[in-house]
């Protein structure tokens, strides 16, 4: 039996009741001896909630309370984790330990299984309100000279079984011997990496590595690439500072990071600042250059595009990425521009394609002269995105060459795309409504005006058919959000869940009465409100009756799963509820907890984050009641949720 027995459990026991910590210490007392290299063993009420030092504020220096500069020892802290190292493993990590230092991972291991044991199966549940087994107040008491001593194993135990606050998780990395820091950076690196560190890190994380590694203009191209999978944190002091051929480097990564939009706006233009300073000016860069920072190119200036020689304009327009340009509508509108502006530009099918989403930043005037085979292209007609000029230009071109609208096809009205919104209101009401029917998936992503779409519903929907059906329901698609209210209210219940899907698609754009009777018929048939949010979609929550939220018990929402497509599913604290819902499922929820634990629960900072969104509904004497070790923890962990009113911002 290992020595100090008793304190291993001290992590998991702090979190449980008085009677219960005192019942289980005595439980396991009789089973240890006294072990000499501690004191006496106090009673564990004592060792942990009367020592202030494991559980109170410390100052910006890392002592006691108030300046006392009272630390743990590394002989308590052996008191408190328990048993020296002993090497089992085999692995070449955990070889050679100092004798006073004792095995981290081998005592949270053991706590894991004993908290995951008095948890009543939670892994089985939706939401698992599993706690911290080491308190993060006793991460920021580590010694530097104790944690230079633990090993990546132990580092990884630590990162799975402890809610960090962001001053601890740099404490551990900044302290850490380099080599196993190192050896963590290349196994976060790894595609195989079994190390999952949050964004809220990243910073943290950059800070650490310049404590290990020394000012960020030392490092070298071998160091920032240590670095590399926590670039987000680099701030830009950061990379003014980084020295040139680090800066090289690293600028294809930071260029995926600009294109996957990780960076910063800020950022961004810093970097693209730092690429000028090494490449030159923009008068002598080449395509080359330009494609090299492709995601960087929307943070550059009107002026700058001006610059660039022609015949890099002309190249560059088969290297980048038209989309990223696009981000940017006056950069975009420069670049365009330019393009066409060449003297040896043509208005040609291929010259139009290799515009791709530039195209919408076509002026008007340019559009006139286009020949209708040309303006009717599909990179046309699917990048106009606004009502005006333009879209009423490439309709009246559709119509010059397509003919009478009374005569098209659904393939013809497919043609037009997102320019349908250009379309007279007396050529809408000419067109078929077979043709209407067969293109109604393109309608749908137009942007046309609620009067269009009405002209286009009083086409299609039968006059004399009486209740509308599901099955036309799912014909219409988008254009059901035109249905009336009355219309709503004559559908059976069972065409509501049948057409569910159409109705998920268009929740958007009903308003709230209509999406209020759709939840009442979908609920006359559909009672459990997970499987109604996952067939309707979550645009119809705030429409669920507070009655029908009222009497779901704490199991209806522990294991709630709602679908979200692609065999992926939610949990009831990723649902965007109302206030009301909100406090009625906590309500839930907390009773739930407390006839499980058999007295009341105190909310935590692992318990917040499990409630998700259902947060929201904490009342505020509920707020003021709450444990931390870390308040900064604590206070992060509830406004990562959205929604709260002023009286619960005051008492956080």
């Amino acid at each position: 039996m290992n020595s100090c027995f008793f304190m291993r459990l001290v992590v998991s026991l702090c979190m449980l009741s008085e009677s219960t910590v005192v019942a289980l210490s005595r439980k396991h007392l009789k089973l240890v001896g006294p072990d000499p290299s501690c004191p006496e063993q106090p009673d564990v009420q004592q060792m942990f909630t009367d020592d202030h030092r494991w559980h109170v504020p410390i100052d910006e220096k890392g002592t006691g309370e108030k300046g006392t500069g009272e630390r743990v020892t590394d002989n308590e802290l052996h008191c408190m984790f328990g048993s020296l190292y002993e090497d089992d493993t085999g692995d070449e990590d955990m070889n050679h330990r100092p004798n006073n230092v004792p095995n981290i991972a081998d005592i949270m291991i053991k706590n894991k299984m004993h908290h995951q044991e008095t948890r009543h199966n939670s892994t089985q549940r939706k939401m698992n309100f599993k706690e911290a087994y080491i308190p993060n107040s006793l991460l920021k008491r580590l010694s530097s000279d104790y944690v230079a001593n633990l090993t990546v194993a132990e580092v990884k135990v630590m990162l799975e079984s402890t809610d960090f606050s962001i001053d601890s998780f740099q404490h551990i990395f900044s302290n850490v011997n380099r080599t196993v820091f190192e050896r963590l950076m290349m196994d976060v690196a790894s595609d195989d990496s079994d190390i999952d560190i949050p964004e809220m890190y990243y910073h943290p994380m950059i800070d650490a590595g310049i404590n290990q590694m020394g000012p960020i203009d030392t490092w070298n191209p071998q160091q920032a690439e240590t670095m590399r999978p926590f670039l987000q944190g680099l701030s830009n002091e950061h990379i003014k500072e980084l020295q040139s051929d680090t800066f090289q480097s690293l600028l294809p990564s930071l260029n995926e990071l600009s294109d996957k939009g990780a960076l910063d706006k800020s950022v961004q233009t810093v970097v693209m600042q730092k690429y000028k300073e090494s490449k030159g000016p923009v008068q002598r860069w080449t395509a080359d250059d330009m494609d090299e920072v492709n995601a960087l190119l929307p943070t550059l200036s009107r002026r700058d595009i001006m610059a660039i020689p022609n015949q890099v304009i002309d190249e560059s327009l088969n290297v980048i990425d038209t989309k990223v340009i696009a981000k940017n509508a006056q950069i975009a509108r420069a670049y365009v521009h330019r393009v066409t502006d060449l003297s040896t530009w043509m208005w040609s099918a291929e010259n139009v394609t290799r515009l791709g989403d530039l195209v919408q930043f076509i002026q008007s005037q340019d559009m006139k002269n286009l020949p209708a085979s040309v303006i009717t292209m599909d990179v046309f007609t699917s990048t106009v995105r606004k009502r005006g000029k333009e879209s009423r230009l490439i309709a009246k071109k559709v119509v010059e060459q397509r003919g009478d609208p009374s005569a098209w096809s659904s393939e013809d009205l497919r043609s037009i795309g997102k320019s349908v919104v250009g379309l007279q209101m007396q050529e809408l009401e000419k067109i078929p409504a077979e043709a209407i029917l067969g293109a109604v998936d393109d309608l749908d992503a137009s942007s046309m005006s609620p009067r269009q779409k009405q002209t286009l519903l009083k086409k299609v929907k039968r006059q004399d058919s009486g209740r509308i059906s599901a099955a036309e329901i799912k014909d219409l698609k988008g254009l059901s959000s035109m249905l009336k209210t009355d219309d709503l209210k004559e559908l059976d219940p069972n065409d509501v869940l049948e057409a569910a899907e159409t109705f998920k698609g268009i929740g958007k754009d009903l308003n709230k009465a209509k999406r209020k009777q759709i939840v009442q018929k979908a609920s006359k048939v559909e009672g459990d409100v997970g499987a109604l949010i996952g067939m309707l979609g979550e645009d119809y929550v705030a429409e669920i009756p507070l009655k029908s939220v009222k009497k779901m018990s704490f199991e209806d929402i522990t294991s709630m799963s709602v679908s979200t497509g692609n065999n992926q599913s939610s949990g009831a604290g990723e649902v965007k509820w109302t206030r009301s819902q909100s406090k009625s499922l906590y309500r839930s929820i907390k009773s739930g907890l407390e006839e499980m634990e058999g007295e009341e629960v105190t909310f935590t900072t692992d318990i917040i984050r499990n409630l998700g969104t259902i947060a929201s509904g904490l009342p505020c004497e509920d707020i003021h009641k709450m444990a931390g070790d870390d308040v900064v923890s604590l206070v992060t962990a509830l406004m990562e949720q959205d929604g709260w009113d002023n009286k619960q911002v005051r008492s956080l």
